[in-house]
């Protein structure tokens, strides 16, 4: 399934908005995957105004990521944003806050710092390269220090999917 990312900065580009995940209590840049039949642009629309309720004005495309391990297809699509509302977090995200571009919080995903990077770059964008800073090891590194959010991930994981499955009977 690809995926989209939208990075919404304050005014002056000195903080941008990011989200606190229930699943996994990381902070992360908005967005979701695209459903079928659904463009890229409606796609992170829909995941914004689901996860922060407010509707987005994309202004332009960072680039586009595709994976460099797990051999996946699967593509994710980054944006800068603009709102003009107040965002709330919705039943999706945990809270949500603007942070600093020089003080990120520690628990931050790599590739989500870089897709802040490189959109805050002062020239055309539209990339088309690998997601960067992840590999097997990193991974792992990450899961050695953080085994009980593995965990917990893995087990909400679990329950959704048998929600899922339930839901189909």
């Amino acid at each position: 399934m690809e995926a989209t990312i939208c990075v919404i900065f304050n005014e002056d580009q000195t903080q941008v908005l990011l989200t606190k995940r229930f699943d996994f209590p990381v902070w992360v840049l908005p967005g979701g995957g695209i459903e079928p039949n659904e463009s890229i642009e409606e796609g992170l629309k829909r995941e914004i105004k689901e996860e922060i309720c407010c509707d987005v004005e994309l202004v332009e495309k960072v680039g586009t990521y595709t994976p460099p391990i797990f051999r996946s297809e699967a593509l994710t699509h980054v944006y800068i944003g603009k709102i003009n509302t107040h965002p709330k977090p919705s039943d999706e995200v945990k809270a949500i806050k603007f942070y600093d571009i020089g003080d990120l919080p520690k628990m931050i995903p790599p590739p989500h710092q870089v897709w802040i990077e490189h959109a805050l770059l002062p020239f055309e964008k539209n990339f088309s390269l690998k997601v960067p800073a992840v590999s097997f090891s990193l991974f792992f590194r990450y899961v050695l220090k953080h085994p009980f959010l593995l965990l917990k991930f893995l087990s909400l994981r679990i329950k959704k999917i048998r929600l899922i499955k339930i839901r189909r009977i």
